[in-house]
């Protein structure tokens, strides 16, 4: 026997409907605080990857004030300069080749001596899954002081191999060195590599535009 009268039947009814309501309307604040956590928790994260994106990017500011060696500047002003005057029609043949054999012996030489501050990415393609991704191609790094090249070793990915890869030697990333994405550029151009025979401050202007992006955000 419960022992149970019908009034206290229903007091125990009232004061649970009470209890009830109150425990709802304080799990409704709750919730709201939990919302309003929730909120700032992922202000919180966005900051943290907001600063830590300007810190890199003042990293990368110090590498842009310390430029480029003299040495590494002046032998690629030199080879500018010999790239501007075989281009001109007044040219001899015999000069012509002349200034071709020292433009590819300079190119080769300012390759063995840079340290490669300022690398251009360019993603490569994994291929096509109906083509059985023959025409898959790996990502391209190259230094825009020098036109040194280096594509991305491929390694295997669920049982084959991936045409992009991601390892690179001689262009890794470092604290010395900016790696940053090519320039948006329309089909076709985008296709081809950019033309860092240009003067440095050109050259560079594409990395500067970029940490100024971040720092005046």
């Amino acid at each position: 026997m419960l022992n149970l009268t019908d009034r206290e039947c229903t007091a125990i009814i009232a004061k649970s409907n009470t209890s009830a309501t109150k425990l709802a309307s304080e799990s409704l604040r709750v919730l709201g605080q939990i919302a309003l956590l929730k909120n700032r928790h992922d202000e919180l994260v966005e900051n943290i990857k907001i600063e830590k994106r300007k810190a890199v990017a003042a990293q990368e500011a110090l590498i842009l004030n310390k430029g480029v060696p003299k040495k590494v500047s002046g032998m690629r002003n030199s080879l500018l300069a010999k790239m501007d005057r075989v281009k001109r029609e007044d040219i001899t043949i015999a000069e012509q080749r002349r200034l071709d054999e020292e433009i590819e012996k300079l190119e080769e030489e300012i390759k063995t001596i840079c340290n490669h501050p300022f690398v251009f990415h360019k993603e490569g393609y994994s291929g096509s899954s109906s083509d059985d991704y023959e025409g898959g191609y790996p990502s391209e790094r190259y230094c825009v002081v020098c036109g040194l090249e280096e594509r991305a070793t491929d390694f295997r990915q669920n049982g084959r191999v991936d045409m992009v890869g991601s390892v690179f030697e001689t262009f890794k990333s470092s604290e010395g060195r900016m790696v940053h994405k090519e320039p948006y550029r329309h089909h076709p151009q985008c296709l081809s590599k950019m033309d860092i025979w240009v003067p440095l401050g050109a050259a560079l202007k594409p990395f500067e535009e970029v940490v100024a992006k971040v720092l005046h955000s």
